[in-house]
């Protein structure tokens, strides 16, 4: 097989405050939130500090949701449906019961679904323009006169690129099966530590996380990882709590689904792309796997773990060849199976 070797990627630009900051607004009216406001209110809102502060406390109380073989949706009986709908939900603050809060609309009326009726979601609900725009970076697509796989490759990139947005239900799908895989509950109750346990770095929507580029594909990823991939998903869960490092989970993977960007979107992976008969976006997670499992390994040998842009650096400076990275994640999936 021909050598792919992986081109210089551009992530010299990547600001890690940026990344932290900088979000696209859920107010059709404000599309993007400045990052300079962003900070201020980071700095000035004593809640944030105190929930970041609590985060290596909470530690144990989230590995052990990892760890528990009930806390997930694989017994859900889709014998007759692929998903659960429910009814409004149940809201706890302070153990009081609430009718409403600011951001029950996040959680309300959404599904239940399979990680494979997901993954299908996803391709279906992204649109394209009609005429492309990665002609030049897939022209090895193109002269295989595949548009099919052409379009699948698109819509991988725009989802990839993708605000969270509460009015698509696929987006509240997501989050809402991510709950549910981490909670073990069909019925979203929102209590104290909840957003830190699902991966955000506090207990305010608009400042978290949620609302970085590319969040429902860090959602769908980290679905897939925490059915496919266990082990590895409970090893990058640690280090993403780790008191020594800087960030939270649903941030450590934004950045790491930059450098995937890069790759997925090179002339070297094309050519991947257009030998694969996988689908465009399974090759995506597993490229977001094996290059989350390379974070991993670069995580541990590094002595400056707060400094998660040059992780990723790093990271992707070890990287020879892009099958490399596939090859990552088709050992730990073997392992995997192996273990099951």
């Amino acid at each position: 097989m021909e050598s792919s070797h992986v081109p210089k990627l551009d992530i010299e630009n990547i600001s890690q405050n940026e990344i932290q900051f900088t979000f696209n607004s859920a107010d059709p009216g404000d599309n993007h939130l400045k990052s300079e406001e962003n900070i201020e209110e980071a700095k000035s809102s004593s809640r944030i500090s105190q929930q970041l502060s609590n985060r290596t406390s909470n530690m144990s109380y989230v590995l052990e949701t990892f760890d528990n073989p009930e806390m997930n949706i694989e017994n859900i009986d889709s014998s007759s449906e692929d998903s659960v709908k429910f009814e409004p939900i149940s809201l706890f603050v302070g153990g009081i019961e609430h009718m409403s809060t600011p951001f029950d609309y996040i959680f309300s009326n959404r599904s239940i679904l399979r990680l494979k009726v997901l993954i299908e979601d996803a391709e279906k609900e992204v649109e394209v323009s009609e005429k492309g725009c990665f002609f030049n970076i897939f022209k090895c697509i193109r002269s295989s006169r595949n548009p099919e796989k052409q379009e699948f490759i698109e819509k991988t990139i725009k989802l990839a690129k993708s605000y969270f947005d509460e009015k698509i239900s696929f987006h509240g799908d997501l989050i809402m099966n991510w709950y549910a895989t981490v909670t073990g509950r069909t019925v979203f109750r929102l209590e104290k530590g909840i957003w830190h346990l699902l991966g955000f770095s506090s207990e305010e929507p608009r400042l978290n996380g949620l609302y970085l580029q590319g969040v429902p594909m860090v959602l769908l990823h980290l679905l897939y990882m925490k059915e496919k991939f266990p082990n590895i998903m409970q090893e990058f869960q640690s280090h993403c709590l780790n008191p020594n490092t800087s960030g939270c989970l649903i941030q450590i993977s934004s950045i790491i689904l930059k450098g995937t960007l890069q790759i997925f979107e090179s002339s070297s992976f094309s050519r991947i792309l257009a030998q694969s008969n996988d689908r465009p976006l399974s090759n995506f997670l597993s490229l977001q796997t094996g290059l989350t499992i390379l974070w991993c390994q670069v995580f541990d040998k590094t002595q400056e773990k707060r400094d998660l842009i040059g992780i990723l650096k790093n990271a992707m400076k070890s990287i020879k060849d892009v099958n490399q990275v596939l090859n990552l994640a088709k050992t730990a999936e073997s392992n995997q199976a192996v273990l099951s």
